[in-house]
């Protein structure tokens, strides 16, 4: 087995693991919580469970396609489609998310690449 491959597989352990939701928790306090995460780099998706501050119910977000576009300059997340089973949060979606590219900084951006493949 490659090293690639190993790395490959120890990424995909990481992106449903505790650990890594313990870290994006930690990104997002301010707006609410993960309960569950699962990235699948294979197919580009991502999906997700949050409780959100305010919300009473957990809110089911689905990240349809993402894209890692890395150029001379910078790494960015493109997300091109995401819903989710709020109406309030798809209009953000599409008003805010959806087609625009979201810089990494730079000292995360292998990291980040890898992680989303």
């Amino acid at each position: 087995m490659s090293g690639r491959s190993k790395t490959g597989k120890l990424l995909d352990h990481l992106t449903g693991s505790a650990s890594t939701k313990f870290l994006l928790n930690q990104l997002i306090r301010e707006y609410g919580r993960l309960s569950e995460f699962r990235i699948d780099r294979i197919n580009k998706t991502i999906s997700a469970s949050l409780q959100l501050n305010g919300e009473n119910q957990m809110i089911d977000l689905y990240i349809k396609e993402y894209a890692v576009v890395i150029t001379d300059s910078s790494t960015s997340l493109l997300i091109k489609d995401a819903e989710s089973g709020r109406p309030w949060l798809n209009a953000v979606l599409r008003n805010f998310v959806i087609n625009r590219h979201w810089v990494v900084p730079e000292d995360k951006a292998a990291f980040f690449s890898d992680l989303l493949g």
